[in-house]
């Protein structure tokens, strides 16, 4: 597939750049990037550039051309409405929408831990001394641990989905470990 990366890339991005009237996207450039270990995709707006994890390489086609269509769509949005656009805002999920996606920020079974050919020993508990308050994402559950309670905190991943992003904050019982 290697080999083949940029044909078939060039040739789904064409495909993209007509869809959505935004000739601009079809000369990006699209690379693999053996770095990328957490994401299966990474758009690079100012460079015009897609790059893709190896693990999307033995994926279905759908995904592929879905984490394509996802990169290109950041582009398009940055040529389509400026540098102010949001990332995962109401442009980009219309893009996605009009390319036969649903909008998503991730694909249900892709992340890196549903990839392990053997499963990890579970975590030991992390107590550090200090945290008193859990921040915990009601929607995606992503975790920050305070001293104190800090309200004004969000949740990155929901904020860029157009959710609120609020976290719900829990005090912890001293002596007692967390995962």
């Amino acid at each position: 597939m290697t080999q083949n990366l940029d044909a078939w890339a060039r040739r789904n991005l064409k495909t993209l750049a007509r869809l959505w009237r935004c000739p601009s996207i079809a000369d990006a450039t699209c690379v693999v990037n053996s770095r990328l270990s957490a994401s299966l995709g990474m758009c690079r707006p100012a460079a015009s550039s897609i790059q893709l994890s190896p693990r999307l390489l033995g994926r279905c086609v759908r995904v592929r051309r879905e984490v394509l269509c996802h990169e290109a769509a950041h582009l398009a949005v940055r040529a389509l409405h400026g540098a102010g656009a949001r990332a995962h805002g109401a442009e980009w999920r219309q893009l996605m929408t009009q390319a036969g996606f649903t909008p998503r920020i991730s694909i249900p079974g892709t992340s890196r831990s549903t990839q392990e050919a053997v499963p990890s020993a579970p975590r030991r508990a992390r107590t550090v001394p200090g945290w008193r308050y859990e921040h915990r994402c009601p929607v995606c559950q992503f975790t920050r641990f305070a001293r104190r309670p800090v309200g004004a905190w969000r949740c990155a991943a929901c904020a860029a989905a157009g959710l609120d992003g609020g976290l719900a904050i829990t005090r912890l019982i001293p002596g007692v470990a967390r995962r």
